[in-house]
């Protein structure tokens, strides 16, 4: 995956989308819905990270809530991680995320997107990292 992301680009369009829609990370943050599972975790588009060009990539979303990450939240940053592996990011500012040799696009959000309020994706959190094609932690 490219290190240039375009984290604003809306590429795959819900039925409810407007032209007014931006994006967030290929989806649109308003009307796409993602799903938890039994750890806390969110996930918008396909489970599997095993894509094809042009396919729709998976967005996994951590909040504080989630079990593995152990997210914390600064007054202008996340801090993620366990142990020596924590990482420090401010908000709103994409990076890569390097995780056993797999490098992703991730981004820290706090608050509000777009106008968007407490939630993003349907998630019920005002702080989230996202992460592009792959989780940023492992069981």
């Amino acid at each position: 995956m490219s290190d240039k992301f375009d984290y604003h680009e809306l590429k795959w369009r819900t039925d409810q989308c407007t032209s007014a829609c931006n994006g967030l990370c290929g989806y649109c943050p308003l009307h796409e819905k993602a799903v938890c599972d039994d750890n806390g975790d969110w996930c918008v588009g396909p489970r599997d990270h095993w894509h094809s060009r042009g396919e729709k990539i998976p967005v996994y979303i951590s909040t504080p809530c989630s079990k593995y990450p152990n997210i914390r939240v600064g007054d202008n940053y996340i801090q993620y991680g366990r142990g020596f592996m924590k990482t420090s990011v401010p908000f709103d500012h994409a990076f890569t995320h390097n995780n056993a040799g797999m490098k992703m696009p991730a981004i820290a959000i706090r608050d509000s997107v777009f106008g968007i309020r407490d939630s993003v994706f349907g998630v019920p959190s005002k702080t989230c990292l996202l992460t592009v094609g792959g989780k940023c932690w492992r069981y």
